[in-house]
């Protein structure tokens, strides 16, 4: 069980790190590629979440007339509305123009101006830089100075881009958060701005997530099944120690008897050939069988004279002797604790036993030890009971956290549309149900060795039943690159009284531990059916590999889980070699529902 145990949570422990390292890395790879996934808004778009909008100031400040130019200035305002509860790490305005202007202002950021765009006759200018600090010596676009202010004319098919300022935390946006930029248009007719968007990138860490909740609940999981192992195997190895001690017991193998006699049959006589003084209280000058007769009423305990007393009579002592050759039996004396005689044929022949050998041997000392190994072992078996109920209640708890993974699991895949996620949590999916079938099975192995599982017949559907365990039958040999074929009698009653529960789950631990064995073959599931006088159906249920031409042991777990289940229900589950292949086989009644 020890070894069993072990490489069961081995196993958990190394699907738990899969799926850990797998959850790690499926988590690393979103965020990431979630971090680096360019975002657009438009102008144009209507969203609640992310919008941006392009507006003139109104009042008298907001207008900045040139008259000696014929121009007509207005202070714009960009504001950007991040609705979500994620950061927006970094963005970008551009802003297309549709008639001609002049940009005059752009605050706080730098503002990237892209000239000439359109224009076949002069090459493309692109110049960086602050609008609100610069130097015309550096200029490299085309520009005019009207008193204090800096103009850039803009045409057509021209656009900026503007960079915000982390210093004036334009960026990164927070969650929930808006923000506005400023900037000065001069034009002769009115303008406006319809084509503009902003180009932006989401900002996450990788504590946040669903993934990151999963790869915690594997880390605990992970610690807990490694927990698990280390104090199985502290239990394992106590209770082997204990153990010993139990196996060897004590055997005091005593050189010396507290006294022998010689008892001659024909004479009726006892003679003493070594007794230990004031042992064994006896009248001396009396018959054999007086003096025995004496022993046995004076010296042991009341509840032993009764079985005594008998064998003070030696015409039956002989009787005895003569079939079985010793008569061995122990009682506790009065005065001196426990002793073992033995009445042993000396000399016999094939109508009488002549003289017997009685040996008196002081066992005290041995019934304490022993006494002492036997509470020892009762201490050992309630310990041992006691640390099985704690290793369930630790598989019973584990089941918890990973159905918790599952759904969260489940989730994911639902609200997934990344083909490489959906896969991976496929893959987690997949482990995370080995994970409950290996704990089950574990749980269920304790119960069977412990005595505790119980058999529940109810009403069932074996049609319903059997369509379950060919659907999962099937999915368990096609892993294995296994042909699952199958036999089953069409004229068994549909409404029987089971329990269809354990019935499927031995089916499906035979079809899972043959598939594991062969490599090229099938796997066919038989079951047929007679009725029995209108209440009750003789099934035989059959499961049969082609591939493998060795018994499955019966230390595998689902082997022994599917023989001790089998047992319960009254029946005994049996295996055949056939040609190339193995049987598994049991026979079962099961009453039919009567309409």
């Amino acid at each position: 069980m020890e070894n069993k145990v072990s490489k069961i949570l081995y196993y958990l422990s190394f699907v738990l790190g899969v799926a850990l390292v797998l959850s790690i890395f499926v988590q690393i790879f979103s965020i990431s590629k979630y971090n680096n996934t360019p975002h657009t808004v438009k102008g144009t778009d209507i969203d609640d979440k992310v919008s941006v909008v392009i507006s003139g100031r109104s009042g008298d400040s907001a207008s900045w007339p040139k008259s000696n130019l014929g121009l007509e200035g207005r202070i714009y305002d960009a504001t950007f509305h991040n609705g979500t509860p994620d950061i927006v790490s970094s963005w970008e305005l551009r802003i297309d123009i549709v008639r001609d202007c002049y940009i005059s202002q752009f605050w706080n950021g730098d503002v990237e101006i892209h000239q000439n765009v359109e224009d076949p006759e002069r090459e493309e200018v692109v110049q960086t830089l602050n609008l609100a600090s610069y130097d015309v010596n550096n200029m490299e676009l085309d520009y005019m100075i009207d008193g204090p202010d800096l103009m850039i004319p803009l045409k057509k098919g021209d656009y900026m881009i503007y960079h915000p300022s982390t210093e004036f935390n334009e960026s990164p946006l927070g969650a929930n958060s808006d923000v506005s930029v400023g900037f000065i248009v001069y034009y002769r007719r009115f303008m406006e701005f319809p084509d503009y968007n902003i180009d932006y990138y989401y900002q996450k860490n990788v504590i946040q997530g669903p993934m990151f909740i999963i790869s915690v609940v594997l880390a605990f999981a992970l610690l807990l099944t490694i927990s698990m192992n280390i104090s199985a195997s502290y239990i394992y190895k106590k209770a082997a120690k204990e153990m010993e001690l139990r196996k060897s017991g004590i055997s005091c193998m005593m050189g010396l008897y507290a006294a022998i006699y010689i008892i001659d049959v024909k004479k009726n006589s006892i003679e003493s050939v070594g007794e230990m003084e004031d042992i064994v209280d006896r009248p001396k000058n009396a018959s054999a069988e007086e003096q025995l007769d004496y022993i046995f009423k004076t010296d042991p305990e009341e509840q032993y004279r009764s079985s005594l007393i008998k064998y003070s009579k030696l015409d039956s002592l002989k009787e005895e002797l003569k079939e079985k050759g010793r008569v061995v039996i122990e009682y506790k004396s009065i005065n001196h604790g426990w002793f073992r005689i033995r009445f042993m044929a000396m000399d016999k022949d094939s109508r009488s036993v002549n003289r017997i050998l009685l040996t008196v041997h002081d066992i005290d000392d041995e019934k304490q030890e022993l006494d002492k190994a036997r509470h020892k072992v009762e201490l050992i078996e309630s310990e041992s009971k006691e640390k099985r109920e704690s290793m369930e209640g630790i598989f019973k708890e584990a089941q918890a956290p990973v159905n918790s993974i599952l759904d969260l699991n489940a989730r994911i895949m639902e609200k997934a549309q990344d083909t490489e996620i959906r896969d991976l949590s496929g893959e987690i999916k997949r482990i995370g149900e080995s994970f409950v079938y290996l704990m089950n099975n574990t749980l269920d192995y304790s119960y069977i060795e412990s005595g505790k599982m119980e058999i529940v017949p109810e009403e069932y559907s074996f049609k319903n039943m059997i369509d379950e365990v060919v659907e999962k039958g099937r999915s368990i040999a096609s892993a294995k690159n296994v042909e699952f074929i199958t036999d089953i009698s069409s004229d068994i009653p549909d409404r029987l009284i089971g329990d269809a529960f354990r019935l499927k789950q031995v089916l499906l631990n035979l079809i899972k531990a043959l598939s594991r064995e062969i490599k090229d073959g099938n796997i066919t599931l038989r079951i047929y059916g007679s009725l029995k006088d209108d209440d009750k159906v003789h099934m035989l249920f059959s499961v049969k590999e082609k591939g493998y031409d060795e018994v499955v042991s019966d230390e595998e777990m689902e082997m022994f889980i599917s023989k001790g289940i089998v047992s319960l229900m009254g029946a005994e589950l049996k295996s055949a070699l056939i040609g190339d292949g193995c049987d598994y086989y049991f026979e079962l009644e099961q009453d039919v529902v009567k309409n």
